[in-house]
């Protein structure tokens, strides 16, 4: 059974404890949406997930961070920053760093579902 790869690191993530100060829970739920970003651009172009899991992943991390306390285009306009950042450096990557950049994310996986 395979992890979907944002699931595996977000819950990595949301694991780790988190300040009790609102605003600062607000700024790490935050960072995590801009890596969901970063991810999701990343498993696009790595062809490990279709676009309707994408899209699943994307919803649950949303549902996620609206219930922290961050507002729906709060959440939106991070995580896109973050897609957007990461798939410009991987269009910009050579064939090899791609293929290597998608072979540590697999790996990542892999060790989240070794937990």
């Amino acid at each position: 059974m395979r992890i979907p790869l944002l699931a595996g690191l977000m819950l990595g993530l949301l694991a780790t404890p988190v300040q009790p100060l609102l605003a600062q829970r607000a700024d790490q739920v935050l960072k995590i949406a801009e890596l969901g970003g970063a991810m999701h651009a990343a498993a696009k172009v790595c062809q490990d997930y279709s676009d309707e899991e994408l899209r699943n992943l994307k919803q649950a991390q949303k549902s996620q961070a609206t219930a922290a306390g961050v507002s729906s285009a709060q959440f939106e306009a991070v995580f896109q920053a973050g897609y957007d950042q990461a798939r410009a450096r991987l269009a910009a990557a050579t064939p090899a760093k791609r293929e290597e950049s998608c072979q540590q994310l697999r790996a990542v996986v892999g060790m989240m579902k070794a937990r």
